[in-house]
């Protein structure tokens, strides 16, 4: 074992309640170098095929300067800011040049046809950027190969990176994906209408009833919770702090003890309130982002890097934000990853990965951060930006506090799928179809089932 991967094995041991759900893979920053940002077309990735004379071409593997493709599969791009990046990497490699190749969809699309195109050895993709909670299933089920021999080659310096964006990104102690950027839970406030953030959630939903319809608000909190991947993320913020958890180290689960019932209890009050649309179906994080920055909410709990969207919207300089509401003696912050894995079934994997090289070096972490409001993964990152328009919530004392003592995410091979349990069994909760009583017995009822489901075969064709 090589003294950088001893130091992972360190970190990974180290760390405490460290076994995390991801989430924040969806969520992209804005990427303009100058001008009007919000005037700036944003140009489409380039076509994964090209059409010549009717024909459909699969496009060459080499382009004009004889630099080999490498094909990097991502989600939504709504911001630009990936597309931006590899147009960087493609103007500074010699060998190698990138192409995007898009899923367009949800998160849960996004995981379905990944596990579809690994399940049937599909090398038309060579880089994926994946929700880091998939890390673990993927590299148990071998669809990712191991990283370790490629970054001790090129002399990474996990000292450098933020300890708890690593921790999701290791299986078995070994490095199977490599953090992109991270994401924090924030509760952003109209301080034209409210002075300063509540404390505590009981405040939150005074606050939320009294202000109501002020500015011609419409809501007076609002939450993303149209997707199985938030609503996992909000319920373990919750458990978390009211000090519980719903994994335990080993990464399996353990929803039991007053952490989730007074957790659930607490998640009742807010989605009974009269300040809260009491639907869980009624926006996801984007669509969150949307209406609060419209106007329409006087609170939001969101991630972080939904400031940047805020800066050029009809809100400007009319919100803040500070940290998530306090509910009882733990800490909800947790930090959510997106990392960046190479296909074990690519043909070119060493092009792939001088590509994940590139994206965490400190000059594009730091350009990221600089012009798209991404947070970055390394540590002296935020000390080296100038934080003006898009970023300048890096400045923000309780946010840099709040990163600091972040949980590190939850990690499980079975993330997914207790990601989708949780999500029915809170629907259920909050339709009052369940008690919290039986809903914790649902959750464990599903866990029990799920952990006895052998897993599938890396060889098997989908359906098989």
């Amino acid at each position: 074992m090589t003294n950088a991967f001893k130091i992972l094995s360190r970190i990974a041991a180290a760390a405490t309640g460290v076994v995390m759900l991801s989430g924040c893979a969806q969520i992209n920053g804005l990427l303009h170098r100058g001008g009007d940002a919000a005037a700036e077309a944003t140009p489409s990735p380039t076509p994964y095929y090209t059409v010549a004379q009717g024909v459909v071409l699969p496009p060459p593997d080499t382009d004009s300067k004889g630099r080999k493709k490498v094909t990097f599969l991502i989600g939504s791009d709504e911001t630009n800011a990936l597309t931006e990046a590899v147009d960087d990497y493609n103007t500074a490699s010699a060998d190698y040049f990138v192409e995007i190749k898009q899923v367009p969809g949800s998160e849960a699309v996004s995981y379905s046809q990944l596990t579809n195109s690994f399940l049937g050895g599909a090398s038309d993709f060579d880089v994926a950027d994946i929700d880091a909670g998939w890390t673990a299933e993927f590299a148990s089920k071998g669809y990712i190969v191991p990283l370790d021999d490629y970054a001790s080659a090129a002399g990474i310096d996990f000292g450098a990176f933020l300890p708890n964006a690593l921790v999701p990104c290791l299986y078995n102690r070994e490095l199977f994906s490599m953090p992109r950027t991270v994401s924090l839970s924030m509760m952003f406030f109209r301080n034209d209408i409210i002075g300063s953030v509540p404390t505590s959630w009981s405040e939150a939903l005074e606050t939320a009833v009294s202000r109501q319809g002020t500015a011609g608000t419409a809501e007076g909190l609002i939450f993303g919770t149209n997707d199985a991947y938030d609503v996992a993320r909000m319920i373990q913020e919750m458990v978390s702090g009211f000090g519980g958890s719903i994994f335990d180290s080993n990464g399996e689960v353990r929803a039991s003890g007053d952490g989730i019932f007074n957790a659930l209890a607490q998640l009742s009050d807010i989605f009974t309130s009269d300040g809260v649309p009491n639907n869980l179906n009624y926006s996801d994080a984007y669509d969150a982002g949307t209406r609060f920055f419209s106007g329409e909410s006087v609170m939001m709990l969101n991630a972080a890097q939904q400031w940047a969207r805020g800066k050029l919207s009809a809100q400007s300089g009319n919100y803040a934000m500070g940290p998530v509401p306090r509910g009882g003696i733990g800490n909800p912050d947790i930090l959510w990853c997106s990392s960046l894995a190479i296909n074990a079934n690519s043909n070119n994997k060493d092009g792939a990965w001088d590509f994940i090289n590139f994206m965490v070096s400190s000059v594009n972490q730091q350009n990221l951060a600089q012009y798209g409001g991404f947070l970055s993964v390394l540590k002296d990152t935020l000390d080296k930006i100038v934080a003006v328009g898009n970023n300048a919530y890096f400045t923000s004392v309780s946010f840099r506090q709040a990163i600091n003592a972040a949980n590190a995410m939850p990690v499980s091979v079975h993330y997914n799928d207790v990601a989708r349990s949780l999500e029915q069994r809170l629907y259920q909760f909050i339709s009052g179809q369940l008690g919290i009583n039986e809903t914790i017995a649902g959750i464990q009822t599903d866990a029990r089932e799920i952990y006895a489901t052998p897993a599938p075969s890396p060889s098997a064709s989908p359906g098989a």
